[in-house]
């Protein structure tokens, strides 16, 4: 026998580290002693279809026998002269068997050692979790997991979860941290994807340190514990649920149904927003920027005044509103979860975005320009040749802003459907609307006197629809050539 892997004589007295044989020798001593000696003339014990012959040293199972070292005899002789501690013959040998290495391998041998229960435990992780972190990592945000569990569970943990994105898992035990420099803990944040053995403190340290990093932080937590923490980050989110009043308090969000997948929702839904607000002004100031445009052109040109004051009022009036606000309910574009987090300082409008909407603007002022233009050359400088010019920049501007719904998808793509962008009703009825209020303009007898709008023949509409669509067909044509930001 080398070592005993165990010794029990009772569920108030088991204990788990192991023995040597000369320890197990002096517990056996130990037993005897408190049990009192075999009675004289008792050489045989009999526990169910055990025999046990003290006096020769043997062991009958059902007519068979059963070889024991000698320190395993003296052991069953005293649990089997116990009263009350063993009840039945199974109970007897597995007490005396389970010591030693030799013991286990002849229960094993012999079959008489039964496999009764088999209990394990786990905290599995919730269900969609592991989606959750890939949908994050597809989003660019970074996945950090701060946990109290020991570090070989925090590991195991991290690894399911694949916060690494498939390279080595860098974990830290934060019983460390306390002795870090700020500046290392500030580097070590930058590459740790799992905090083992963290404490309240430990965790607003991190936060800290991330922010100091240059990091937007949001935290989820539920516990007293962590409401330091959530009251630090950026954005704090609670758990409504399960999460503990403090955590509620504090938080800057609250999942009323504690589930992550809302805030793969709420990521969408923000970026989305913000990409509508820089849409909306995009797209205004591309077309006051074409108005500017064209009559600066034309009384650089000497070519006379296109637009009139109120035609510039019925302009802004009809193509500002309701494309404008319709613009701002645009749905989320397909690949808005594939693009990277935004940095939290840049301008809704950069230096890139005013080259383009000058692009923009000058392809809208070129196709009114083209209209005003022809009608100079037909009748003259005069209200006909204004028409033209006015229809043809309101009809124009109008149009661009089914341009202004995405800045990288073309209305012309005709890819997989999931890739394609998702209708705007409300931008469908405010383009219909407008155009159709544009074109009855020169209808109706008291707007058509009010604006100075002359009529417009055949030959006409078809120069006004030709400089209306030019803009839009070209500034579609080209989004593919710009670069993506």
């Amino acid at each position: 026998m080398d070592r005993v892997i165990g010794f029990e004589l009772g569920a108030d007295d088991y204990v788990t580290k192991p023995f040597s044989p000369r320890e197990l020798i002096l517990r056996v001593k130990s037993i005897l002693r408190k049990r009192g000696p075999v009675p004289e003339g008792e050489k045989v014990i009999q526990i169910g279809d055990l025999l046990i012959d003290i006096g020769r040293h043997q062991v009958w199972l059902e007519t068979k026998p059963i070889q024991f070292t000698s320190t395993e005899f003296k052991l069953l002789v005293a649990l089997s002269s116990s009263r009350g501690r063993v009840k039945t013959r199974e109970n007897l040998l597995d007490q005396v068997w389970g010591y030693t290495h030799e013991g286990y391998a002849r229960t094993v041998d012999t079959h008489v050692r039964r496999l009764r229960d088999l209990v394990g435990m786990g905290d599995p992780i919730r269900p969609g979790v592991k989606e959750l972190i890939s949908a994050f990592h597809q989003t660019g945000i970074d996945t950090i997991m701060i946990t109290g569990d020991q570090t070989p569970t925090a590991f195991a943990i991290g690894k399911e979860l694949n916060l690494s994105r498939g390279e080595q898992l860098e974990i830290l035990d934060s019983t460390h941290l306390i002795s870090i420099d700020p500046d290392v803990m500030k580097a070590l944040c930058e590459r740790v994807q799992v905090f083992s053995r963290v404490t309240p403190a430990h965790k607003l340290q991190i936060v800290h340190a991330l922010q100091k990093a240059g990091r937007v932080v949001a935290m989820t937590g539920d516990g007293i514990n962590d409401g330091p923490a959530l009251k630090a980050a950026d954005i704090g989110v609670a758990m409504g649920r399960t999460g503990t009043d403090v955590a509620r308090e504090v938080a800057d969000v609250v999942l009323e149904d504690d589930n992550l997948q809302t805030m793969v929702v709420a990521i969408s839904q923000g970026r989305t927003i913000y990409n509508n607000i820089r849409k909306t002004v995009h797209y205004l100031l591309a077309t006051h920027l074409s108005e500017i445009m064209v009559i600066t052109a034309a009384i650089m040109g000497g070519l006379g005044q296109p637009l009139n004051a109120m035609q510039l009022l019925w302009i802004n009036l009809i193509s500002d509103i309701f494309p404008g606000l319709a613009l701002a309910l645009e749905p989320p574009e397909p690949d808005v979860l594939s693009q990277p987090p935004r940095d939290p300082n840049e301008p809704i409008i950069q230096t890139k975005d005013f080259k383009r909407i000058g692009f923009e603007a000058a392809t809208l002022s070129a196709g009114a320009m083209g209209a005003y233009g022809y009608g100079i050359v037909r009748y003259g400088s005069g209200p006909q040749a204004s028409t033209l010019a006015f229809m043809s920049l309101s009809m124009g501007q109008i149009l661009h802003a089914l341009s202004c719904r995405s800045r990288q998808h073309s209305l012309f793509d005709r890819g997989v459907r999931e890739k394609r962008l998702q209708p705007n009703r409300y931008l469908n009825l405010a383009v219909g609307g407008t155009l159709a209020l544009q074109m009855a303009a020169p209808v109706v007898p008291g707007l058509r006197g009010l604006l100075g709008i002359a009529p417009i023949g055949p030959v006409d509409g078809l120069v006004i629809g030709a400089s209306a669509f030019w803009p839009l067909i070209v500034n579609e044509m080209t989004k593919g050539r710009r670069p993506r930001g």
